[in-house]
């Protein structure tokens, strides 16, 4: 099972380092969100990343930025997705980059095109970080494979005492925000806990 980090929209302390032994203990992907944040303030974030681990950063804003850094991977907005209407597959397939993207229902997760290397589908649980965020998942719920169209990421509410689920409602992996940055100092053995418990 794929395991992935969003990071917290606001910059912590010492987060770069942070991000850097996640990578070490085992991250797969790291995913940078800071919606506020400027053109400087990401550049010098990722010049805290050692560049051995730059090409697992995924970029979800600033994408100009990605080239100059050794960056391989962009995430494309839900929004921006949808406007991009007949135009979308052919602007990832002419990509050097490859694209992930978010989905919050089954019903877009069954409509989206092949080409995106994995999507979130969010919220599985209820949110950690987000209040009166309330997952969709019940006990029950299983993506069926015909519905995937390509890896099928959960996002959303996951800790280590719900990780283990996701495997049994068919997700590809997971991926954590709350559950990492409600207390950065705790971070990486945070994930450690995840990762045992995923595997």
């Amino acid at each position: 099972m794929q395991l992935m980090v969003v990071s917290s929209e606001l910059f912590l302390k010492d987060e770069s380092d942070i991000v850097n032994q996640l990578f070490e203990e085992g991250l797969e992907y790291y995913h940078l969100r800071k919606p506020a944040a400027s053109e400087e303030e990401i550049s010098s974030f990722i010049n805290g990343i050692s560049s051995n681990f730059r090409r697992k950063i995924s970029l979800h804003s600033h994408h100009h930025l990605a080239s100059s850094f050794g960056i391989e991977r962009l995430h494309m907005k839900e929004g921006f997705r949808i406007s991009l209407g007949e135009n979308l597959v052919e602007s990832i397939s002419n990509s050097d980059y490859k694209f992930s993207t978010s989905l919050h229902s089954v019903e877009d997760l069954k409509i989206l095109p092949n080409q995106f290397e994995y999507a979130f589908l969010s919220p599985v649980f209820d949110s950690i970080s987000k209040t009166n965020y309330e997952g969709f998942a019940k006990s029950d719920f299983k993506l069926a494979d015909e519905w995937k169209r390509t890896s099928i990421i959960g996002l959303g509410g996951i800790d280590e005492s719900n990780i283990s689920q996701l495997k049994d409602m068919n997700f590809d992996g997971a991926a954590v925000l709350g559950y990492i940055w409600r207390r950065p100092e705790l971070a990486v053995k945070s994930f450690i806990k995840l990762r045992r418990n995923a595997e």
